[in-house]
This record gives structure tokens, sequence and C-alpha cells, in this order.
């Protein structure tokens, strides 16, 4: 691909956050008894608070008989779940494709932080802030609306798909599997192995 600077997803990608988030949502989910699973959480990646406050809320009031649970509520609740991030790790492989991405040229790595997360297009903001093109860069992303808002920049992604919610993904994301600018692969050690 012949690309210097690859922009990283962080959440659930470099670092493992999404089995705290995982276990936060299935804690408030089991509150008001009701079941939470990787299909629903296929559904929050990539969401601000609101947005996923929005569907959650949706998917507990469907289950709910005498009560219609509002976003005030839910999010009251959920900061009595909020996860911890106690013992957050990388993920396997992390810091090993960084190392050999920088071995074998690629001279800018960047991640994106919360900061950029909350503006109309994260992808756009990075190549302003560095002042690059996108043919020279390559998106590492795990949540279709973060693979989306790549593709809305003309950007490639590498699309490592979290196994645990594979079947969501099949269902509902099948334009990403037939986008030529979208290559998934399952595991984030495989990237350095793809591009070169």
């Amino acid at each position: 691909m012949g690309k210097t600077s690859l922009i990283f997803d962080l959440d659930g990608l470099l670092v493992n956050s999404e089995d705290e988030y995982f276990e936060s949502i299935s804690n408030l989910f089991a509150y008001y008894n009701v079941e939470y699973n990787w299909s629903i959480h296929a559904t929050q990646l990539g969401l601000t608070r609101q947005e996923s406050n929005e569907i959650l809320i949706n998917k507990i009031n469907k289950s709910l008989k005498n009560k219609c649970l509002n976003v005030a509520e839910l999010d009251n609740i959920r900061v009595r779940f909020a996860p911890k991030f106690n013992n957050i790790k990388l993920m396997p492989g992390a810091k090993e494709v960084v190392e050999s991405l920088r071995e074998i040229g690629v001279t800018k790595l960047f991640v994106n932080d919360i900061e950029v997360m909350e503006c109309r297009n994260k992808y756009q903001a990075v190549m302003d802030r560095m002042s690059l093109s996108p043919n020279e860069c390559l998106v590492i992303e795990d949540s279709p609306r973060g693979i989306y808002k790549a593709i809305e920049q003309n950007l490639k992604v590498i699309w490592i798909q979290d196994q645990k919610m594979k079947e969501y993904f099949d269902k509902n994301y099948k334009d990403l599997y037939e986008n030529k600018n979208v290559y998934i692969l399952e595991l984030l050690n495989e990237v350095s192995m793809y591009l070169f």
C-alpha cells in the first residue's frame, strides 16, 4: 500500500476496553433484569454517550413492563456501573504491530483521542492537524461508524473485526464487506504483514 501514516482507533483496538465496556453495560442491563449480549454491544461501537444512551434506553424499555426509563435516569444509573479501567491492557499484538510498522518505514502513527471523537469527522481532524492527505494515510479501525467516517474522507481502512460481534457485522454491514477501500482482518497483528 505504500502509506507512510497510519491512524489507529484506540478504544477496543489498541487497548482492550471493549471487555470493560461490555461488563459495565451488562451489569446495567442486569439491574433491570434485561439480557445484554455481544450483538447489542456491537451497536454501541463508536457512539457518543448520548447516542449510546438512546439505543440502550430503547432496548431496556422494550423489556420493561410497567416502567419507561428516560435519558436522565439512565445516565444516573450508568454512572454507578461505569467501567473502572483499573486493569486495562494493550490488545494482543498492539505493541509488536506499532514497533514493526516503524521498522518497515511507517513514519507517522496517530491515535484518535477523546477530544477528536466529538468533532464532525475525527479522521479529517487528524489529517488537518498533521497536514496529511488521504493518499498518505491508512486508518486502522474496529467500529463500522469509524469506518464510515474514514470512507467519507476517501481513506483506505483496515477493519479489525472483533469476532465476538462478527455475526452482527455480517448481518448489518454488507456494504462494508463490498467496499474496495475496506480490508478486513481478524487480528491486529496481521496488519504489518498485510501492508507490506
